[in-house]
């Protein structure tokens, strides 16, 4: 990986964090420019106090001997990660630095103009709860349920994984460390496993949710009628699209992230699209359905994952149930659960 050196202005300098798995760590964002921040990553604790005072004076710094990499999860960006013997001085730019970058607590309705995974607090009323569901991330089951909160200004999903928090449907809340997040251009919020919740004094005044409500987690059963699968390699590094030039070829290049990786090594994928006649009314609906949620619903049936079935297998399979029954959000025309009566 390229070392580099970086410089700007220091801002959210997180507390020391200590996973499960591998070594303590901190987080910081750099301001590098008057309108871009990058992350930076320390596994050396003893480097906190000097980037949280340097935070606080609001002073510019230089730290050499860093690591770039690209962003995990936005791979179109870069992160960098600040080693042992990595030097942190004072510096001189050209810019100011941007209270707005130091922001953590936000309005419902400013989530929107807020960047994926970027972590923020929000104060919200909780306004409806989903269904708990299960899916297959990884290799690993989960479980999720989505709710709607508000504010006075907006609404908009929280998904909460694993039981992390416990809420209640019309309390209202302190959440804290939860992550901005796009699915078809609509953006939602997400529990990490940072997050934390406090129950405030309750807010009287929200934004009307009634849409959001009927968006989210709104039941429809029919008969799926026609679906089409694609199956795809997927990068190891952002997670996006990747091509192959033939099953011969050893390597492949991300035209993403630009990493070329080897073939052997990529993800696999698919993305499936369904029509669904509703049992209410003879209208034809297409959804999009992610393998998690089908890999799932497969699994319930204890059956293989999708990667061994064909088209006509998989629609053979779903046309012998009379009735089968589906959680969907219909702005993004996105299934999150399937069931079936066995």
């Amino acid at each position: 990986m390229p070392t580099d050196q970086i410089a700007g202005y220091v801002h959210q300098v997180s507390d020391i964090r200590t996973p499960k798995s591998g070594n303590v760590y901190f987080d910081f964002n750099l301001q590098m420019s008057p309108t871009k921040v990058a992350r930076g990553i320390c596994y050396s604790p003893e480097k906190r106090l000097k980037l949280k005072e340097i935070e606080e004076k609001k002073i510019p710094v230089i730290i050499d001997n860093v690591q770039r990499s690209v962003a995990r999860r936005r791979a179109t960006e870069q992160e960098y990660t600040v080693k042992k013997k990595s030097k942190i001085t004072p510096s001189v730019v050209n810019y100011s630095f941007n209270e707005a970058f130091s922001q953590t607590t936000f309005t419902l309705d400013q989530v929107a103009e807020i960047s994926d995974y970027q972590t923020i607090k929000v104060d919200a009323k909780v306004i409806s709860e989903g269904d708990e569901s299960s899916l297959q991330v990884r290799g690993k089951t989960l479980s999720k349920v989505d709710y709607i909160i508000a504010d006075k200004f907006a609404s908009i999903k929280l998904v909460i994984w694993e039981k992390t928090i416990n809420v209640d449907v019309n309390k209202s809340y302190s959440f804290t460390n939860i992550s901005v997040r796009t699915f078809n251009d609509v953006k939602y919020l997400t529990t990490t496993k940072y997050t934390t919740v406090k129950q405030i004094d309750n807010l009287t005044e929200t934004a009307d949710a009634t849409s959001a409500v009927q968006n989210y987690g709104k039941t429809v059963q029919g008969r799926v009628v026609a679906l089409t699968v694609a199956n795809f390699k997927t990068c190891i590094f952002c997670n996006m699209k990747i091509q192959i030039a033939d099953d011969e070829a050893t390597t492949a290049k991300c035209s993403n992230c630009k990493m070329a990786v080897l073939a052997s090594q990529l993800g696999h994928s698919t993305l499936s699209k369904i029509v669904i006649k509703e049992d209410t009314h003879d209208s034809l609906v297409t959804y999009t359905l992610l393998d998690s949620v089908l890999n799932t619903f497969l699994a319930s049936l204890k059956l293989p994952n999708v990667n061994t079935f064909t088209e006509a297998e998989l629609l053979n399979l779903f046309a012998s149930y009379q009735t089968v029954y589906f959680t969907v959000s219909e702005k993004e025309k996105l299934i999150s659960n399937i069931s079936v009566n066995v």
